[in-house]
């Protein structure tokens, strides 16, 4: 026996949940992205702007690289990594 199509068949359905914070993360990740490339690049450049010697520009990009992921490290179980990591 065939139905009958309903209105509701045809009208779209509302976005779950998921799918703005999937959006929103992507973008965040690139703007993340963007900014440390920007600043591995970049920074060399103008550390002899703010009085640091030419002989300690590698210094001190590299302080500024290792420290970025020393404080990072620790920050990692405010995003849940550790409790994600081991899922399959």
């Amino acid at each position: 026996m065939l139905r009958s199509a309903t209105a509701d068949q045809f009208l779209p359905r509302p976005i779950s949940g998921w799918v703005p914070l999937v959006g929103l993360f992507s973008l965040a990740g690139f703007v993340e992205t963007v900014f440390w490339g920007q600043m591995s690049a970049f920074t060399p450049l103008y550390l002899p702007r703010l009085g640091v010697a030419q002989s300690d520009v590698a210094t001190w990009t590299g302080a500024s690289v290792a420290l970025s992921g020393a404080l990072g490290v620790p920050l990692l179980p405010l995003w849940g990594a550790p409790r994600r990591c081991g899922r399959a």
